[in-house]
């Protein structure tokens, strides 16, 4: 039992983690320098398919978040296997991204990976 809370314990700093990096590269990368000409990412490339890919990590990291609260609170197998699936889709878009914005991204979907991957459901859920 005193394991299962330990796991549970790093699981949600790993997630919170996660979701605080997530907000914090969204931001940067809306109102941050990110080009010598003092551009965001968001100014330089305004198209909607950007902002859509910007604004990815916070909602998959809020997601994944969300679906491992529900995994513990009610001991869930489905929404463990839900935010797996979630924190991998992140993964995805890491690598997709490849040199670009995939770098920075990888850190936090393996931070939410990992969470899901010890986040203790009982094997009967």
């Amino acid at each position: 039992m005193a394991t299962s809370i330990g796991k549970g314990r790093l699981a949600f700093g790993l997630a919170a983690g996660a979701v605080a990096l997530a907000a914090a590269f969204t931001a940067w990368a809306f109102f941050g320098s990110a080009y010598s000409s003092g551009e965001s990412v968001a100014e330089a490339n305004p198209e909607v398919l950007v902002r859509v890919v910007l604004l990815t990590p916070v909602v998959l990291s809020l997601v994944v978040w969300g679906l491992l609260h529900r995994a513990c609170a009610h001991d869930s197998a489905r929404a463990k296997t839900a935010a797996t699936a979630a924190a991998s889709l992140l993964c995805g878009v890491a690598v997709l991204t490849g040199f670009s914005i995939g770098l920075l991204l990888l850190p936090l979907a393996g931070a939410l990976l990992a969470a899901t991957l010890l986040t203790p459901v009982s094997a009967r859920a």
